[in-house]
């Protein structure tokens, strides 16, 4: 969900959770994180409540002592953190989480449905990262807005099509993977003619179709245990 309050960022909050069950983390109106010492393979579940928080389910291995303090055994304990106003979590065997993702109006959010419209699919982890970094780049508010959507197109383009793309060529790509079949000629022409007279840039109707809930009800139900990146240049938020 987007942060309300002011319009500008706060410092940005880091935390490290794992340590203890049953944690509490509250973030600010930036792009925080919450570091777990633990191993992802001890996650059991990353599960978006209705709220729009997120509740971490993992199991805490706790080693007990004998009197002369050598390690006598081990047990384990299911435990489940609450994080709030959160976008990132990563844990000790470096992968990283995502969850900030199911609005284009969150950064990592923007970038996912970018890359979705552009190429009908989830992307791998590493393309996420170095988008997310080219969102995190460019977020300078509480929102992610429209504007900041078209910036990060614009991004794209000139990266994937450093040559260019035609305009029916850019309309043909976008209308296939968000609404499911190639364009008629009559809808062809309606795009490619909104391009031609500058209603729309090409960076700008790409935004469009990404932030289409056209587009975005089509991954809905892949991002609900948040999506994996590679942190670009160990960045994790």
């Amino acid at each position: 969900m987007s942060k309300s309050g002011s319009t500008s960022l706060d410092t940005a909050v880091n935390l490290e959770g794992g340590a203890s069950g049953n944690v509490s983390f509250s973030g600010g109106n930036n792009v925080d994180t919450v570091a777990y010492v633990i191993p992802y393979s001890q996650i059991s579940s990353i599960v978006q409540s209705k709220d729009g928080s997120w509740a971490i389910n993992y199991t805490i291995t706790s080693t007990s002592g004998s009197k002369d303090g050598s390690k006598s055994g081990s047990s384990t304990a299911a435990a489940t953190d609450s994080l709030h106003d959160i976008e990132r979590v990563s844990f000790s065997d470096g992968v990283h989480v995502a969850l900030d993702i199911a609005s284009p109006n969150q950064v990592a959010g923007a970038a996912l449905a970018l890359l979705y419209a552009g190429f009908d699919s989830l992307p791998n982890a590493t393309t996420f990262g170095h988008w997310i970094a080219k969102a995190d780049e460019i977020n300078d508010s509480t929102t992610f807005d429209s504007s900041k959507v078209e910036s990060l197109a614009q991004t794209m383009l000139t990266e994937y099509v450093p040559g260019g793309i035609s305009d029916s060529s850019l309309v043909n790509v976008l209308y296939t993977n968000v609404v499911g079949h190639v364009p008629d000629q009559d809808e062809l022409n309606h795009f490619t003619q909104l391009l031609a007279d500058g209603t729309y840039s090409q960076a700008g109707l790409f935004a469009l179709a990404a932030e289409s809930s056209l587009n975005t009800e089509q991954y809905a139900a892949l991002i609900g245990n948040g999506l994996q990146y590679v942190a670009e240049n160990g960045k994790v938020g």
